[in-house]
């Protein structure tokens, strides 16, 4: 089990006790006009702030102090494709204060906690912030220099917090989509919207759930998946079965509680391992997750996914495709909006930028860059691949399953051989 993240709130009660004993509650009128004092003064700090009567609404931004712990990075480099990945854990600084429970004061009128109850709910609204949508750019070149940058200079690298996704305006960017007509419905924004979408589908969802078909069924290669994943608990579980045999299944993966369990039905075997998510680091922006280096070669950066789910991440979390298809804006284009599965999609249609060639329909939903269905045609325009999401559901109750190897005698651990085999045979 983690440890509790809220420990750091616990009460200093000494302070609490000074508090209740030395500033004894108000009367009525100096309620008022405390009120009111604190009303001026947020409507003043709230930038464009608008108000309308009783309502208020703008933007509160705030400043978050960081304590760098640790930094660490792997680097992956390949002529087609590359990896680079690199992690900051960072510990913020809350300042907490409480104090001990007083008397209420003796007149406290309804006026009063209707207004505050007014401004509580607009100031909630208020701090809703976005980022701001990065326009795509051409695939840079990237010196050794400039990589050494990377994490400490904005221009290149963002931060991201697992409790704290924060991502662009949906709602404004997919109606424009779905608004715009003729060649507006391949501008550079709506474009670099989908891009995006896709690169960070895992900052628009809470939970996830459903089931995907992977592979042509003709060619007995066909793949049945049922996923559940929630982001903030950190838990996911994902089953693969072949089709036509759905029912039955050979793989297994479980992550709670920061471990993994995965699972082979036809070994009877499982393995384990610890599974501890990154949740604040410092990652590449949109235009730099795919560069080319000093060397050369293609660098792609593959961000932590915290779905933690196996196969079915290639469609809930479609940063790879997004990467290896969508990178060169020139390849491919947003052929129409549809309907799948109740969303709104952006229908796209492109073609390979690869040594072989191939044309690509990919659909993906408007609201978390989900991708709902992609197939694959061959130079023949031959059906060659295809991935197809049947149920999916956002942001609903999972009815979640745990692993317990004690309850399962029949399986056999496996893991001290796969992580620390013997070659000494």
């Amino acid at each position: 089990m983690k440890d509790n993240i809220f420990d750091i709130l616990e009460n200093d009660v000494d302070t609490a006790l000074f508090t209740a004993e030395n500033y004894p509650d108000s009367d009525t009128e100096t309620m008022k006009r405390v009120f009111e004092q604190s009303e001026k003064k947020y409507l003043s700090q709230c930038g464009e702030a608008e108000t309308v009567g009783d309502q208020v609404s703008g933007v509160v931004r705030y400043h978050r102090s960081y304590g760098w712990l640790a930094a660490a990075a792997a680097v992956v480099i390949a002529a087609g494709a590359g990896g680079i990945f690199a992690v900051k854990s960072i510990s913020d600084h809350v300042d907490v204060y409480s104090s001990a429970e007083t008397e209420p004061a003796e007149e406290v009128t309804e006026e009063i906690f209707a207004e505050t109850s007014a401004v509580e709910e607009d100031t909630a609204e208020a701090v809703k912030e976005y980022e701001e949508l990065e326009l795509h750019t051409p695939k840079s070149t990237v010196t050794d220099e400039e990589e050494n940058l990377f994490f400490e200079d904005e221009k290149y690298s963002r931060e991201l917090n697992l409790n704290d996704r924060r991502g662009v305006d949906t709602e404004r960017y997919k109606n424009q989509v779905l608004s715009a007509e003729g060649d507006e419905l391949n501008s550079l924004e709506n474009k670099s919207y989908i891009y995006h979408m896709m690169l960070n589908s895992v900052d628009y969802f809470d939970t996830v759930s459903g089931k995907i078909t992977y592979g042509l069924p003709e060619t007995d290669g066909c793949t049945f998946q049922e996923f559940m994943a929630d982001i903030p608990a950190q838990y996911c579980h994902e089953t693969s079965s072949n089709m036509p045999n759905a029912d039955t299944c050979i793989n297994e993966k479980f992550v709670y509680d920061g471990v993994e369990y995965d699972i082979d039905h036809n070994e009877n075997t499982f393995c384990s391992m610890f599974n501890i998510p990154s949740v604040e680091f410092s990652f590449f922006r949109d235009n730099y997750r795919v560069y080319v280096g000093g060397d050369g070669y293609n660098c792609a950066n593959y961000r932590p996914d915290w779905t933690n789910l196996g196969v079915s991440a290639t469609m809930i979390f479609p940063q790879a495709i997004a990467m290896s298809r969508l990178n060169e804006f020139d390849s491919w284009s947003i052929d129409r909006t549809e309907e799948m599965l109740g969303r709104s999609c952006a229908v796209v249609k492109g073609e390979s930028i690869q040594d072989w060639y191939y044309t690509y329909t990919a659909y993906i939903d408007l609201d978390t860059g989900i991708m709902l269905h992609y197939e694959e045609y061959d130079q023949n325009d031959y059906l060659k691949d295809s991935m197809q999401i049947h149920e999916l559901h956002i942001n609903e109750e999972l009815e979640k399953v745990y692993f317990d190897p004690a309850e399962h005698p029949e399986l056999e651990d496996k893991t001290e051989e796969i992580y620390n085999p013997d070659f000494s045979e």
